[in-house]
């Protein structure tokens, strides 16, 4: 099955996302503009930010340098759109995390602040009122037998494992028999995102626009090129206006589906009257002298060409480069994390003392694990915060059972159908991949004392139990939790760190990164220091003197050089 749709060379955008800018490009001109006055704050905002927040037409994309401000340009744009008269209720904000929605809905109660998962689940909704949603490893397992969604099943799996263009390709499938598809998703009862998305799509017009005239799509670089089509569309087919605000630089979850190539293109189009901020109100000039150096070298800053700024009067800080050679092909983690505490030490040391915060980041769970290890050796009188990684969710034994024997559990219906189910999985957890999984076999039966209260006797009953369970046990959190006053170091991944900053950040890198995608993590993890930072340069021994042809060779020069500006200003 061709499964591709990832955008070509050169930031090429899929060509159904191609349809669909180029239809909201010729409906921009129905669309209107809005005159926006300069919202009022009681500090001085930047020329760029206002710029950003006062922005008039209807398509506007913003590539916000990290540590720019851009939640305060959308918090600013919100009061300038509801200075101007618009409805709040005639606003949409679609965040990539219910945190950030919520944060904003209370600050603009009456705004419509959410995630794009959850407006699609809306949507589709309104269409199928009665199909449930599944994890996608859910929705495969029960519906591959099905010959009307063998298709679609095996398309989701494939997304499961990884496969990009995934979601995509189950839009053109959707497309080609929407009515059809929604048939089959109707009776069988549920559906995973990239099905409900993909029904959205196909049904567009007949979703409702819900009284929207104003769209806002905040880190749009983590969203998908399936999540901006929906928007794309969603705005063409009822005039709405488009404003984005991201950065692919700080893209990190191209492993979920995020597009940061479908935003550098849609910021290239143009179609949108696109915008920069880079005026840093977070780091201090050493700090974005390094971060400067890998902005310079990645392909994602290409076209923004975005070269981050401090404001005058800054404080100072310091930056600093360690090298680590090993002889081991992969370093031990114990000994990187070792490598990485004593790098740090001495300004960490400073840090903790006056009452800051420090955060030792790394890419992997594991790593970080180690991280906290060594701290805690390090800084015994300080407190040392591993901030837990998010759930992962249980193997998906249920609908593993029924996608197996499926056929046979439908001739069981009746009283005793949950029992029967939970004997034979809990019988059967080795051939069904779970190994003896007391954990599993603990779920298994909460599943079944639910399903019993809730008088589950037939199959529909069954799938729809099965799917909202292992649902509910996919659910993770968003991001780790604040920073508490007091000495505090930190120790997470890169990923749990986005979005959050520390007075001191100390982070291994694999020097000799040329992947644009680890570049990105690496440009993340940098720019989450305030004030000092210390970065570990790990290189196997043989290959020590490539690092300065690599692309981290420019940050391990500008680590170390006392020579010329300080830092941008």
């Amino acid at each position: 099955m061709h499964i591709d749709q990832r955008h070509g060379p050169d930031g090429a955008l899929p060509p159904r996302v191609r349809e669909a800018l180029d239809a909201f490009a010729a409906a921009r001109g129905s669309m209107g503009t809005v005159a926006l006055p300069v919202p009022e704050r009681p500090w001085t905002p930047t020329e760029e930010q206002l710029r950003c927040a006062q922005a008039s037409g209807p398509a506007t994309l913003v590539v916000a340098g990290a540590g720019c401000g851009k939640s305060s340009v959308v918090d600013m744009r919100l009061d300038a759109l509801s200075a101007a008269g618009v409805e709040a209720a005639s606003v949409l904000c679609l965040s990539f995390t219910n945190a950030a929605a919520d944060h904003l809905r209370e600050l603009h109660p009456g705004v419509q602040s959410q995630t794009v998962a959850s407006w699609t689940k809306e949507r589709f909704e309104g269409v199928a009122p009665g199909v449930a949603l599944a994890p996608a490893e859910t929705f495969a397992n029960i519906t591959q037998a099905d010959p009307r969604l063998t298709r679609c099943a095996d398309i989701v799996r494939q997304g499961t494992l990884g496969r990009r263009g995934a979601a995509l390709s189950c839009v053109e499938e959707v497309t080609g028999d929407p009515d059809g598809i929604l048939g089959a998703l109707e009776e069988v009862g549920i559906a995973d995102l990239v099905m409900q998305a993909a029904v959205v799509l196909a049904m567009n017009g007949r979703t409702g626009s819900g009284g929207i005239s104003h769209v806002i799509v905040d880190e749009a670089q983590d969203n998908s090129a399936v999540d901006l089509l929906l928007v794309l569309s969603f705005c063409t087919a009822y005039g709405a206006s488009l404003f984005i605000v991201g950065d692919a630089c700080q893209s990190l979850y191209e492993f979920r589906d995020a597009s940061p190539d479908t935003l550098l293109a849609l910021a290239s189009s143009g179609v949108f009257e696109t915008l920069t901020l880079s005026t840093n109100f977070r780091s201090s000039p050493e700090v974005l002298r390094c971060a400067n150096a890998l902005l310079g070298v990645m392909e994602s800053n290409r076209d923004s060409r975005i070269v981050l700024r401090c404001p005058e009067g800054t404080d100072t800080g310091s930056c600093s480069w360690v090298d680590y050679r090993h002889r081991r092909v992969h370093p031990l983690r114990k000994d990187v994390a070792g490598q990485v505490v004593r790098a740090a030490w001495e300004k960490a040391t400073q840090t903790l003392a006056a009452d800051g915060s420090v955060g030792l980041l790394a890419k992997t769970n594991a790593h970080a694990d180690e991280l906290a290890e060594a701290a805690r050796e390090a800084w015994p009188w300080a407190r040392v915060v591993r901030p837990g990684s998010p759930q992962k969710a249980p193997a998906t034994v249920l609908s593993r059972y029924l996608a197996q024997f499926g056929d046979v559990v439908s001739l069981m219906e009746g009283p005793g159908l949950v029992p029967m189910v939970e004997r034979h999985v809990i019988g059967h957890l080795g051939d069904l991949g779970c190994g003896e999984d007391r954990a599993t076999a603990s779920q298994v039966s909460a599943w079944a004392s639910w399903a019993m209260s809730q008088g589950v006797s037939d199959m529909r009953g069954l799938t729809r139990s099965i799917a909202f369970f292992e649902s509910s046990l996919s659910d993770e959190t968003d991001g780790n939790p604040s920073v508490e006053e007091g000495p505090t170091v930190v120790c997470t991944t890169v990923h749990g760190a986005k979005g959050l900053e520390y007075d001191c950040v100390a982070v291994p890198l694999n020097a000799l990164d040329t992947d644009e995608a680890d570049l990105r993590c690496d440009y993340v993890a940098l720019t989450r220091a305030r004030r000092h930072l210390v970065a570990v340069g790990c290189v196997r021994e043989p290959m020590a003197e490539e690092v300065g042809e690599a692309p981290l060779g420019s940050v391990r020069r500008a680590c170390n050089s006392d020579d010329g500006d300080k830092g941008n200003r």
